[in-house]
């Protein structure tokens, strides 16, 4: 999906991506004969290639056809233009004037004109007709043969009017078949085919070897705003000269190059545009074909047939052909008889439904029976071919059964012939360059009077189109049908074309969950074998807008499933979260849909772009992934685009919100977000053109969640600009999200496959990409790949915007202005399919559990299946739980999938100190032991198998407690030193009992009756599944006092880890004033000691102390291992951490440092004092000092505290 603050446009495309797509030019290519030299008049340089001219020396219009109003103009004026008819148009016309006759001589002027368009007859048809002289009836076959002098040219009058093509030409007579030559096309476009191509397309052969086919030309036919030479009178246009009319349907002329016409075996000439395709053909002229059409219609090339002659010729066309139909009942009346005007008006009427029977060629005539064990059918009546399906889909070395009636009274002969090996030379709408290859049609060749025969012809895998029909026989006997080769594709709509489906996902049972971001609802696709058969409900959100053309409220946008069925979706319109429970929702209702609201903003998020704000401002959150823990409930972790933030979201196994937080990115407007197995988040700046890594410490998320933050810079960028903003460069003084343009590649969606590597598009840069964690290095672009995507259909780079991955590690990508998904891996791009519709924004590929392709044609508004290309994905489960025992060193697991087995080592400061290789999987866990296991190890879990997923890990937790004979239960529950997050768990015996940890780890509780062992266990969960620890309860020393639990108090110096504690706007160093004697109690012994004379100093492993007067005066971190709560400040943090961790910082330019005063006590301070490399913590030293021992500097931060200020 693209961002959410509006399209971007890229710089080297100012007049947007379709002049760009159009004005590249494919390579240029000939055609080569048998001896590998290039055929003349096949180059493929562009799609005008072959143009020769037209009217004017360029292709022209020769008649602009007639505006809506010309009436009320000078006849001239009027005069000048053609008609807008169609010949069967102008039939219904005709036949309802007969209907409404007044009088015999109406009638007989109905009749004529209805006679004439049949026939053909020139002399009586209107001058201004496109048609004129091209009969509907095709009794004139052998007058359709023209002659073509030595390298000359030929005319030929094409009119394309629904799902007809009728032209004046069917075979070529060459005077030089050494020789190319030029046809010079008269074409018009009357009604719903408008806005197709001319794309004529010749067979070659040379010395009866097939050489292949090629488009000599692509040329669009839509004309633009035309001056139509008369003028509109009317209250609108009062002016006495009135406004100029303007048309844009007209006849155009078109010289097209060709190949030597001893090479042509046929000049196809199919009008490719969807829903109204038209066939027409040109053949050279052979004995064979003269002396067949004369055999058929009973006259002569080159002669003029007598009325009788062409009486006769229409008499042998099948009678149950609806112009034969009509001719036949016009023939019968007559003029002089006594009730002539009642017949004349009956047959009128009665006639008129005959006209609606002409018009569809893609469907079987009436009165035909069709053949139920036939894949496709094909009639030939009135000399032209109607067929039964204009596409059809045919598997890998699979035949097809074509039935074949001949409705005329003469022998047709049949012919296949596949169209194959398609080689996009051109563009996305056509055939390119091919391979041609007639199929063997047995005893079906020829088809007597009246007969059906079904012959079974085997295309090629590669053959993408049949041609059918007579190619002996008529310039209108033949047809096109598409072939569906490789993978099922199907789409089904979801909803209107305003409903704007952005994002979908594949729940546990199959089912397919959409965001309508156009109408505020939601829909569910049970999807059925034939997919646009398949079911669709469609839930709404409470209180969003669904009216068609209102803004909507909510405009949800992306979709996941969580472990439980639960569907998620982000709401960016609406600053909420959206949750579904599908055992609850019912149809055309939002009952069992909830938003979850997220904290309002209006004072720090960033208005939308353009010009419209609206209130409240919305966090606009964007995309999101959520992950369960045992007991149902769902953490999700989503990009807040407004607020420059990831949100953290809790909400309960029943829908009830438990917690949420946020933590700043240090970026502007976060999109792609996705966890890897370590619990990080990793996510992509689109302003910032970077990646950024979250580290969040998930064992306590809601109350010390951040880490650190890194970035990585993307190699590539562009200037991207925002439409409708103004030019704000840097050197204007712009910066951020108010730069226009902005040097991006436009990062937006992300997956993490089976190597742990951090997959990501680059709309922009046109690049697909991925980060090695293992390599990437903050504020750089090591360990970033990127790949170049395919050639698109449009001739240009592919712009992916979306991926999804399957179970096997393979990405796939939609290219949304390209019209292309694809596949892609390490090793690069590997296979790509197009979507069914044609510049339909292709977005948001994903897979399903039987290993079909999904994804969003957001254009089109409809859903695409492409069946079997993917390994699948699992469904949406339950976490796996994990389960760490510290007494015993066991590791246990259950509900894995996918695995076979696995390696489990323990990780303790960051140095392997046990492992567990090669330990199998059964039923889906596993149980083993490890030499050594302790609080704050970590284990990571390594996992084989051929769907295994990248490694991932777990924390260990610190778990400590006693219970005495009585119950009474009391100790601390840490990690890396920081109070754990959620409730203890205390087990002896049958009682048991739960307690949360305070903000120093303490907790007590007491149990029912006389117990002496149990366990002390904590629960967490990460997004590779639930972990557990388990630690035994310590006895009571014998005989001693009952064990008094540890007291709760925000400045206690026995949490270990900590070096400062924030509880609001309050921080203390905790260690600061402490006695040497209560600072062994918590940290033990120190490494080493040093006396002075008036001090002494302590050394820890990750600090230094010193102490005067038997207290600790001051303190300097030297190792990494010692962070503040809750922002995780420590060695090597970036300065903003600290500056979130101590509030006020100011910068001692001659010392490279920087310093900050903290309250301790009564007229005491804590001065710390920074040392900073490349914006990271080398240094902390903390002196306790009291007000009159501070310099200037340190008065001055005093007065600032006194003040109440913060300063940053």
């Amino acid at each position: 999906m693209r961002s959410i603050w509006g399209m971007l446009v890229r710089a080297a495309c100012p007049g947007g991506l379709a002049l760009c797509f159009a004005a590249t030019a494919p390579a240029a290519a000939d055609l080569t004969d048998r001896a590998g030299r290039p055929v003349p008049n096949t180059s493929s340089s562009s799609t005008g290639a072959q143009l020769d001219g037209g009217s004017g020396g360029g292709p022209g219009t020769v008649r602009r056809l007639e505006p809506f109003f010309p009436g009320d103009n000078a006849p001239g004026a009027v005069g000048a233009l053609g008609s807008t008819g169609s010949p069967e148009d102008d039939l219904a016309a005709a036949l309802d004037r007969l209907a409404g006759a007044a009088d015999a001589s109406a009638a007989t002027g109905a009749i004529a004109d209805a006679l004439a368009i049949l026939e053909g007859d020139a002399a009586a048809t209107d001058a201004h007709k496109a048609y004129r002289g091209i009969p509907l009836l095709n009794w004139n076959l052998p007058a359709k043969v023209k002659d073509v002098p030595p390298g000359g040219d030929v005319d030929v009058t094409e009119v394309r009017f629904g799902d007809h093509a009728i032209t004046d030409t069917w075979l070529l007579r060459f005077a030089a078949p050494a020789r190319p030559f030029t046809i010079t096309w008269h074409i018009t476009e009357l009604g719903t085919s408008f806005g197709g191509q001319l794309s004529p397309a010749p067979l070659l052969q040379d010395g009866g070897t097939r050489i292949g086919g090629q488009h000599s030309i692509l040329w669009p036919l839509a004309l633009p705003n035309l001056l139509a030479g008369t003028t509109s009178h009317g209250r609108f246009h009062p002016l006495p000269d009135g406004a100029p009319e303007e048309t844009r349907l007209g006849t155009q002329t078109l010289t097209v190059r060709m190949p030597p016409a001893g090479m042509v075996s046929a000049i196809l000439d199919p009008n490719l545009k969807p829903g109204h395709e038209t066939f027409a053909q040109l053949l050279p002229a052979t004995a064979e074909r003269l002396a067949a059409a004369e055999s058929a219609f009973g006259f002569a090339a080159g002669t003029t047939p007598s009325e009788a002659q062409k009486a006769a010729a229409i008499g042998r066309l099948a009678d149950d052909a609806p112009e034969k139909q009509v001719w036949a009942d016009l023939r019968r009346l007559d003029a002089g008889s006594p009730g002539f005007l009642g017949a004349a008006r009956a047959a009128g009427a009665g006639d008129r439904s005959l006209v609606a029977a002409m018009r569809a060629r893609d469907q079987l005539p009436n009165g035909v029976g069709g053949d139920p064990s036939a894949d496709v059918e094909v009639v030939l009546m009135n000399d032209e071919a109607y067929v039964s399906r204009r596409d059809m889909r045919v598997a890998s070395g699979a035949s097809v059964k074509v039935a074949v009636t001949n409705r005329d009274k003469f022998t047709h002969g049949f012919q296949a012939v596949a169209l194959s090996s398609r080689d996009r030379v051109f563009g996305a709408l056509d055939w390119g360059a091919f391979a041609w290859t007639p199929l063997d049609a047995g005893g079906a060749a020829t088809v007597p009077a009246g007969a059906t025969r079904q012959v079974t012809v085997t295309p090629a895998d590669g053959a993408f189109a049949l041609w059918l029909g007579d190619g002996d026989l008529g310039d209108q006997a033949g047809v096109s049908v598409e072939l569906d080769r490789g993978p099922k594709v199907q789409s089904i709509p979801v909803g209107p074309a305003f409903s704007l489906p952005v994002h979908g996902a594949s729940d546990a049972d199959g089912n397919i969950w959409v965001s309508l971001a156009g109408t505020d609802k939601i829909a569910r696709i049970t999807p059925a074998e034939d997919l646009p058969s398949s079911k669709i409900e469609t839930f709404l959100v409470p209180g969003g807008e669904t009216r068609p053309g209102m803004p909507t409220t909510f405009g949800p946008a992306d979709v996941v499933i969580d472990g439980r069925g639960i569907v998620w979706m982000t709401l960016p319109e609406g600053n909420g979260i959206l949750r579904a429970d599908p055992a609850r929702v019912r149809d055309g209702t939002d009952e069992g849909v909830t938003v979850i609201p997220l904290k309002g903003c209006d004072e720090t998020c960033r208005p939308p772009v353009g010009p419209v704000t609206p209130a409240p401002l919305s966090r606009a959150p964007s995309h999101l992934r959520v992950y369960n823990d045992e007991a149902g409930n769902a953490t999700v972790f989503y990009t807040e685009g407004n607020a420059d933030a990831i949100g953290l979201l809790r909400v309960s196994a029943e829908g009830t919100r438990l917690a949420e937080t946020r933590f700043p990115c240090d970026c502007i407007a976060p999109e792609g977000i996705v966890l890897d197995g370590d619990g990080q988040v990793w996510f992509t700046e689109i302003f910032n053109n970077r990646i950024g890594r979250l580290r969040v410490d998930l064992t306590r998320p809601f109350d010390a969640p951040a880490v650190d933050v890194e970035h990585y810079n993307i190699p590539s960028a562009i200037e991207v600009f925002t439409p409708g903003l103004p030019i704000c460069r840097a050197a204007d003084g712009c910066t951020g999200a108010s730069m226009n343009p902005v040097i991006t590649s436009e990062p937006l969606s992300m997956q993490i496959d089976r190597a742990g590597r951090v997959w990501f598009t680059e709309a922009e840069a046109q690049k697909l990409a991925y980060v090695d964690p293992a390599l990437a290095e903050d504020g750089t672009s090591k360990g970033i790949t990127e790949f170049t995507p395919p050639v698109n259909d449009f001739h240009r780079l592919s712009s992916p915007s979306d991926i999804g991955i399957d179970r096997e590690g393979s990405l796939y990508f939609a290219d949304e202005y390209g019209d292309i998904v694809g596949r892609v891996t390490a090793d690069g791009p590997q296979e790509f399919w197009r979507p069914p519709a044609r510049q339909s924004l292709p977005e948001v590929p994903f897979t399903d559990t039987r290993g079909d392709l999904w994804f969003i044609e957001v254009g089109a508004a409809q859903l695409t299946r492409i069946s079997g290309v993917t390994a699948g994905v699992l469904p949406p489960a339950r976490p796996p739980v994990f389960t760490f025992e510290t007494a015993t060193g066991t590791v246990r697991a259950s509900g894995l999938r996918d695995i076979e087995s696995v390696d489990v080592k323990v990780l303790r400061d960051g140095a392997e100190a046990a492992r567990s290789v090669d330990v199998g999987v059964s039923d889906g866990g596993f149980v083993t032991k490890v030499d050594s296991l302790q609080g704050d190890d970590r284990v990571v879990i390594v996992p084989r198998g051929r769907f295994a997923p990248a490694p991932f890990s777990f924390p260990v937790a610190d778990l400590r407690a006693t219970i005495a004979r009585d119950g009474s239960v009391a100790g601390r529950a840490l990690h890396a030193g920081t109070a754990l997050g959620e409730r203890v768990q205390v087990e002896a015996g049958a009682a048991r009992g739960s307690a949360a940890p305070g903000d120093d780890g303490g907790f007590s509780l007491r149990l029912d009756g006389g117990v002496s062992a149990g366990t002390v266990s904590w629960a967490g969960a990460m997004p590779n599944g639930a972990h557990r620890t388990v630690t035994p309860l310590a006895r009571a020393v014998s005989g001693g006092p009952t064990p008094v639990p540890p007291t709760h108090r925000g400045d206690s110096a026995c949490a270990r880890g900590p070096w400062l504690s924030r509880f609001g706007a309050k921080r203390v160093v905790r260690l600061l004033g402490r006695t040497g004697a209560a600072v062994r109690r918590c940290y033990g012994a120190p490494r080493s000691t040093l006396k002075r004379k008036r001090h002494e100093r302590w050394t820890y492993r990750d600090m230094t102390l010193t102490l005067r007067r038997g207290k600790v005066s001051a303190v300097t971190l030297t190792g990494r291992g010692l962070r503040s709560v809750p922002d995780g400040a420590r060695i090597g943090s970036r300065l903003r951490v600290f500056r979130r961790a101590i509030g006020s910082l100011v910068r001692d330019r001659r010392r490279g440092a920087y310093r900050a005063l903290l309250r301790h006590g009564r007229g005491t301070f804590a001065d710390v004092r920074l040392t900073v490399a490349r914006g990271r913590a080398t240094g902390v030293r903390v002196t306790l000092v009291r007000r009159a021992q501070l310099d200037r500097t340190g008065r001055r931060l005093a007065a600032h505290l006194n003040a109440g200020g913060s300063r940053r």
